[in-house]
């Protein structure tokens, strides 16, 4: 009774902590303790924040049988990685292992939450603490905005109107992305959306996540937001009745007539600078775009193995990498990797064809990945979704009657 009462503080706390780690909620901690206080950077929390909590995890498994999903797929890749690194691309050249730096925690953070438990219980913790997490670094982005705190210097240019900081704002707009599909998700699943104990409305949540990702004005944040908009009006759809879809063509008709029409929304759009991003710059003009070229054209120079991961783009405008990655992944490591590199996440984030169409979560998650590639590369909280996946994959049938229940409608 004793180890019993002991697991489970110690089980959760480990989650809380691996969390903390993939949302990178620990790094906004520490810099807003560096920037009020002048407390400094811990150099080892992350050691603390992701080995402790995953070996915990491993060690406190009421069954001696850990977990390893996808294991033999992940060190294949790791060592094919290492190899084409190591020795294929000439003595000058500096082997880069930057792509397993991000790689490594994401498959041990979802080693350590897979392990923690695929009871509903458990999956549940995780998906409402995780839209906590979220939730609580959106707050403290508007707390630095607003000059109330001071965060990775965050601030927004007057020149550009985006936010400029010491850290990339992109990742935390996507994240923003994925705590609106978690919103969905935990009111779908009955889960009240309280903060402080009091209630808030899902429409409030949504739009509290989705104006920072305007002001930051991330196009591949919306890119995903579209998406998953779409992939919940096609399963609305049959759900609907007869006056049902009509009135929701009728209003979609109606908001795209206001958005082309309106000069006053195109103004605020503007303002906020993501409607001048998508609709008055040229993307010949950005460097994404000299990135994709020249990874491109060195993917043809040496498509079987590539010209070396560090130097996938170094044929344009004195670009050495690509953040288009899947340009990056073929100029830098070649086909063979190629393949093998989206094998590995395919089944991390994706199922069968089959259930893909036919379930819109995975659908949804397995949109959100391969398109946050064409922008960004993998980052830490990518391990959430793949647990999240998981469970939806090959326990929420057993756990829950969630299939029956699920009704957007309701």
């Amino acid at each position: 009774m004793v180890v019993v009462r002991k697991e489970f503080p110690i089980v959760r706390n480990s989650i809380f902590l691996l969390l903390v780690f993939a949302f990178m909620t620990s790094s906004i901690v520490m810099s807003l303790l560096k920037s009020s206080f002048g407390v400094p950077l811990l150099p080892y929390h992350k050691l603390f924040l992701f080995i402790i909590p995953v070996y915990i995890l491993l060690d406190t498994r009421k069954s001696k049988t850990i977990k390893l999903p996808y294991l033999w797929n992940f060190l294949f890749m790791v060592v094919l990685f290492v190899i084409l690194e190591e020795y294929f691309y000439g003595l000058e050249y500096k082997p880069s292992f930057d792509l397993l730096l991000r790689l490594v925690p994401i498959y041990f953070i979802f080693i350590g939450l897979v392990n923690a438990g695929t009871d509903r219980q458990t999956y549940l913790r995780i998906l409402r603490l995780s839209w906590v997490l979220i939730l609580f670094n959106t707050t403290i982005f508007y707390l630095a905005i607003l000059g109330v705190i001071n965060v990775f210097e965050l601030e927004q240019s007057e020149l550009t109107r985006r936010l400029t900081a010491t850290t990339n704002m992109n990742y935390f707009s996507d994240m923003n992305i994925l705590g609106i599909f978690l919103t969905v998700l935990l009111k779908l699943e009955g889960i009240p959306l309280k903060v402080f104990n009091i209630k808030v409305r899902i429409e409030i949540v949504i739009l509290y996540f989705i104006f920072l990702v305007l002001l930051n004005a991330t196009r591949g944040s919306v890119i995903i937001l579209l998406l998953l908009l779409i992939v919940y009006i096609l399963y609305v759809w049959g759900k609907l009745s007869p006056r049902g879809k009509i009135g929701l063509i009728l209003f979609l008709f109606f908001l795209l007539v206001v958005i082309l029409s309106t000069e006053q929304i195109e103004s605020i759009l503007i303002r906020l600078r993501i409607g001048e991003r998508f609709v008055q710059q040229n993307i010949s003009e950005e460097g994404v775009w000299f990135q994709m070229i020249g990874s491109v054209a060195n993917f043809l120079k040496s498509p079987i193995i590539g010209v070396g991961y560090e130097q996938a783009s170094s044929a344009e405008e004195g670009f050495t990498t690509s953040n288009f990655q899947y340009s990056q992944i073929l100029g830098g490591n070649g086909l063979i990797f190629f393949i093998v590199f989206y094998l590995f996440n395919f089944r991390m984030f994706g199922a069968s064809i089959k259930r893909l169409i036919t379930n819109p979560i995975l659908l949804s998650f397995f949109l959100f990945i391969f398109t946050a590639y064409i922008f960004r590369q993998a980052d830490s909280y990518f391990a959430v979704i793949a647990y999240l996946v998981y469970y939806y994959k090959y326990f929420s049938a057993k756990n829950t009657s969630f299939k029956k229940s699920f009704n957007l409608n309701k």
